[in-house]
């Protein structure tokens, strides 16, 4: 039987730094993404009518850091249109 070699625990300290290094660089950068928003549709009047093939989805275009595109990919919130 071969010895099991052992990693050592600051190695892998090393390794998680450099890893949480790298994310915050590379989140902190400016990109260009399409983020799709679902739409909810509430409070129509009564003299407006909606169409049978209404729009589920509105797609904005965003230019932004990695941050807040990835706190909105996931907190995507519905937008209520009147």
């Amino acid at each position: 039987m071969k010895p099991k070699k052992k990693i050592p625990k600051t190695f892998i300290s090393f390794l998680l730094a450099s890893i949480l290094i790298w994310l915050l660089i590379t989140l902190s950068k400016e990109y260009t993404t399409t983020i799709s928003f679902p739409i909810k549709y509430g409070e129509i009047s009564q003299n407006k009518l909606l169409l049978a093939n209404q729009t589920k989805e509105l797609e904005i275009v965003v230019k932004t850091n990695g941050f807040k595109i990835l706190r909105t990919r996931f907190n995507t919130k519905s937008l209520l249109i009147n």
